[in-house]
């Protein structure tokens, strides 16, 4: 199974998650949107119109066991959230998004 997400790696604050006081995020409270298994499950605005969408940014994919220690995922439905597995700074959870990104690959139907 694959995840397929725009082209902004990142979790959008407060969008996505919001840090606590001190700056921490915290598993199930949020995190990086993606859809499960194909373009065709990402909301319409960021979607590509060969799939029924409105966006014009690429899409890349992943496989979901390519992310790393301190990420996880949590499904709901066929949306997707990167979440940390841990307490940690939102800095550190952004890095650890970011330590992703060359194992994201272009979206070629």
């Amino acid at each position: 199974m694959t995840l397929s997400a725009d082209n902004q790696l990142g979790a959008r604050i407060p969008r996505d998650i919001e840090p606590d006081a001190e700056g921490n995020v915290h598993p199930l409270r949020g995190g990086m949107s993606a859809s499960a298994d194909h373009p065709k499950h990402l909301p319409p605005h960021v979607r590509p119109p060969q799939f029924g969408g409105r966006g014009g940014l690429p899409v890349f994919i992943i496989h979901m066991d390519e992310f790393g220690d301190g990420l996880t995922l949590r499904f709901k439905s066929k949306h997707v959230l990167v979440e940390q597995k841990t307490v940690m700074t939102l800095a550190v959870y952004q890095g650890s998004l970011c330590e992703t990104r060359l194992l994201w690959r272009s979206w070629t139907p």
